[in-house]
């Protein structure tokens, strides 16, 4: 009897690699071009804030197709949808290779968001569906390692070769993720939610999730520590070749940095799951990210602005990153069972929207451009210490699971 648990057991643990995969897909995709936009422009013959529409594009139906995969995956089961996601994903990169004009490219962009996402929201799906509990941290954490190394990743391949052959690596991925998907990706879904797709049941679920214990404060420290991934890989460029003056090839360091720290704060927090508490090893990272920030914001005040002045409180902000979008996904997902497809969809459509919406106020705030980052992330990593220790102090109303 054990054995055959046993068996079953690791018949529905999906291996570290296809989800990993199936999470980097997405930032990767998003990045990987866009060094050559003005290239693109050139080719299309067409205004640049036409290229940047694919871009936007793309985020956009990155961020709309979560909120349909995981009900659908919470009904029709996990692999099946992720399946829908990869092909989507496929024909969306085929129509990006050929694409003879700029509005095509773009309509073909959303289709690679669109499906693009389905990795990220049934890969958190299935840790939470496999795992236990105790060991969902650990996994999330090297899974997210990857999320946030996807974008560096992106961005120093798209700096060194052609436009063109972006949207073949683009394709080729597409065909491979596929392949593993149906080879190596299994059923993790025990138990089917029928009504979850009912027009009824597809409301009542969002916005249940909101009244249970937890989800929503964990939502916002997600939505607030990503915010400052995407808002650093916005600005960090703008330093480097408008402030410092150095050629693009320069952000490769700024790239590097991220990565490394995001594998250094993996590896710390591996450790410390078997040493603290969930909600101590999230405030330990808050407080790294905090003292990257004041760092990165005292260099900043006292004009010693140089590549290494940025790039050193960059890895310490980011190592403190790299503690607490794993134990805040695995926090927010741990209520949920038959929900849980629901819940990892709006925890990506809500920590991406928050992201967007906090890239767009560092643009526009009225700030010198050595100034918006340092401020803006010593603003989030207080604010997120405060909404933890305002929760684990029981100030915000917490309900029953749902």
């Amino acid at each position: 009897m054990n054995q055959t648990t046993s068996k079953a057991a690791a018949f529905i643990t999906p291996s570290l690699f296809i989800l990993v995969l199936m999470i980097s897909v997405g930032p990767f995709g998003d990045t990987i071009y866009a060094p050559s936009l003005p290239s693109i422009a050139e080719a299309f013959n067409t205004p640049y804030h036409n290229v940047q529409l694919t871009i936007t594009f793309y985020l956009l139906g990155y961020s709309i197709s979560q909120i349909l995969y995981g009900p659908f995956s919470d009904r029709f089961g996990r692999k099946p949808i992720m399946i829908i996601g990869s092909v989507i994903f496929l024909i969306g990169s085929t129509i990006c290779l050929m694409s003879p004009n700029i509005v095509i490219l773009i309509f073909a962009r959303f289709l690679q968001g669109f499906g693009a996402c389905a990795g990220a929201v049934i890969s958190s799906a299935a840790v939470r569906d496999a795992f236990l509990q105790k060991d969902q941290g650990k996994v999330f954490a090297k899974m997210n390692t990857a999320f946030a190394i996807a974008p560096g990743a992106g961005a120093i391949v798209g700096t060194f070769v052609p436009w063109q052959f972006n949207f073949i690596v683009l394709f080729v991925l597409s065909i491979i993720l596929l392949i593993f998907v149906i080879w190596l990706f299994p059923e993790t879904l025990k138990q089917k939610n029928y009504g979850a797709t009912r027009p009824y049941k597809f409301v009542i679920n969002y916005w249940s999730l909101y009244g249970t214990r937890g989800y929503f404060v964990y939502l916002c420290i997600l939505g607030l520590n990503i915010g400052m991934v995407y808002s650093c890989l916005v600005e960090a460029p703008g330093i480097v070749i408008n402030i410092l003056h150095l050629q693009k090839i320069w952000f490769i360091v700024i790239a590097a940095g991220i990565v490394f720290a995001f594998m250094l704060g993996s590896i710390l927090c591996t450790y410390l799951c078997h040493k603290m508490s969930q909600n101590g090893i999230l405030l330990v990272g808050m407080l790294i990210s905090l003292c990257g920030a004041l760092l990165l914001l005292i260099f900043m005040l006292f004009d010693i602005v140089h590549l290494y002045s940025l790039l050193i409180p960059v890895i310490i902000l980011f190592t403190g990153i790299a503690f607490v979008i794993p134990i805040a996904t695995a926090k927010a997902l741990a209520p949920f069972t038959i929900t849980a497809g629901s819940a990892s969809a709006m925890m990506g459509f809500f920590q991406m929207g928050t992201a967007s919406l906090i890239t767009a106020i560092i643009t526009i705030l009225p700030l010198s451009d050595t100034l918006s980052m340092p401020i803006s992330f010593t603003i989030l990593s207080v604010l997120s210490i405060i909404i933890l220790i305002a929760y684990t102090h029981r100030k915000f109303p917490r309900h029953q699971t749902q």
